[in-house]
């Protein structure tokens, strides 16, 4: 029924129905989001029970190891007489009981790696449709876009449509990757370029942009308001340093200095002077990322423009 709905949703908008295509598409959403989340709570429920079972039995085990050693010490204790005839017997006893645990205690520790595994596996799956979905919104801002004649309009969607991006782009790397609760720095960044230039149809012989990244892997919450923020001030840069077909050089660098994140956007374009045409919804967002990663930011204006940022609220992954 979903694909069923997408398929009309489709063919609504192709026939400039798009009143019709908004309608379908929006039942189409809330079926996904339905099957999802229910598939959702189920995985989650069944690897919730593995878990629990598998945590029980392996402490259910110990107990029973603990009782059988202080069950051997009281016979001990109470027939010392008989110790010397059955030490063997009993060493051989404890020997085999130990084995046993041990391979016992082995295949629990399997059962609990495997439950750590399904849950990854959750997760990765949580982040591939965390990206389907974002990559559908970038989709329909895109198709909105192109019935937009406002200039000023059209760039705005174009901007929120980059937005999106920066924000897929995290999932869809947290999918693919090893370990899904930690980004590659280093690759994102230059991910993220690469797709703001072909945005803006912008070549490296008009605009080079320059990526210094540290090797590091920062988690979700770090990482997605730092992919916003260097959206903004690239687009930015991309914007309004180089006017009237002028070439220039863009510098994001992206370095670890103690317990200090230190993110520097330079470009070598005209600069600024006016600060009132930053005040607009770029930098409030800058603002309100700054605050939420308990940051600091300096913006110079000339020669060129220069925004440095220290941010002290961060999490490196292993």
């Amino acid at each position: 029924l979903a694909d069923a709905l997408h398929a009309q949703a489709m063919a609504a908008h192709a026939m400039n129905n798009n009143a019709l295509a908004y309608e379908r598409l929006q039942e189409h959403l809330s079926w996904r989001d339905t099957l999802f989340r229910t598939e959702q709570q189920r995985a989650v429920a069944e690897a919730q029970e593995r878990f629990d079972s598998a945590r029980k039995d392996a402490e259910i085990e110990q107990q029973r190891a603990q009782v059988l050693q202080r069950t051997r010490m009281a016979w001990m204790a109470g027939a010392a007489a008989l110790i010397m005839a059955i030490a063997g017997l009993l060493l051989l006893r404890a020997y085999r009981q130990r084995r046993a645990l041990t391979l016992a205690l082995g295949t629990k520790n399997q059962a609990l790696e495997g439950a750590i595994g399904e849950k990854d596996l959750l997760l990765r799956e949580l982040h591939h449709r965390v990206k389907n979905n974002l990559q559908l919104v970038g989709s329909l801002l895109r198709m909105q876009g192109r019935r937009i004649n406002d200039p000023a309009a059209r760039d705005a969607v174009r901007e929120s449509q980059d937005r999106v991006r920066s924000m897929a782009l995290i999932h869809q790397d947290l999918y693919r990757a090893d370990d899904p609760r930690g980004i590659a720095m280093r690759p994102y960044v230059q991910k993220l370029i690469q797709g703001l230039l072909e945005s803006h149809g912008l070549t490296e012989d008009r605009i080079r942009i320059e990526a210094q990244v540290d090797d590091i892997r920062l988690d979700v919450d770090t990482a997605v308001p730092i992919g916003l923020i260097l959206n903004e001030l690239l687009v930015n840069a991309m914007k309004h340093a180089f006017p009237e077909g002028r070439t220039g050089r863009i510098v994001v660098s992206l370095r670890l200095a103690g317990d200090e994140l230190q993110l520097h956007v330079v470009d070598d374009g005209v600069g600024h002077s006016d600060k009132a045409e930053h005040e607009g919804f770029g930098l409030q967002l800058l603002k309100s990322f700054a605050t939420r990663l308990n940051a600091t930011y300096v913006m110079n204006g000339s020669p060129g423009t220069a925004v440095r940022m220290a941010i002290r609220e961060f999490r490196i992954t292993a």
